[in-house]
């Protein structure tokens, strides 16, 4: 059964509603496709590097980054500025995958404050997922 109305949180695909949902910290690493692959794959060589002790590498994993001035329409638009677009249009946002996924965003003053963080920390390897909550 599709949305009756505007801000139903159903599916446009499957009419079934849609809940929130969080991937935990500890949550194994499976990536859904070969962009997500290769990025993950750019982590092992530089910790590899570090446990050689040759230096320290932190990993910032970034989602979505959302932030003024934003460009908005474009194919390297994130999915952020492409809702927000479609809701200043009057539409509905276009939901993918029977609205199963999950989607985290950060927004850009967050990234630059976690960039930092990671220059100051005291030489520890890591990798971690900042997001904006």
């Amino acid at each position: 059964m599709p949305p009756k109305c505007e801000g139903d949180p159903r599916s446009l695909q499957t009419g079934e509603i849609l809940v929130p949902g969080l991937v935990t910290e500890d949550a194994r690493l499976d990536p859904r496709n070969v962009y997500a692959a290769s990025k993950l794959s750019q982590e092992h060589p530089a910790a590899s590097w570090a446990r050689a002790g040759a230096g320290t590498a932190i990993a910032l994993r970034y989602h979505n980054v959302y932030g003024p001035r934003m460009p908005r329409d474009t194919p390297y638009a994130g999915v952020a500025s492409l809702f927000r677009s479609a809701l200043a249009r009057g539409e509905a946002p276009r939901v993918f995958e029977g609205g199963a996924q999950r989607r985290s965003f950060i927004h850009v003053r967050d990234v630059a404050a976690a960039n930092i963080a990671a220059m100051e920390s005291p030489g520890q390897s890591t990798e971690s997922r900042p997001e904006s909550g």
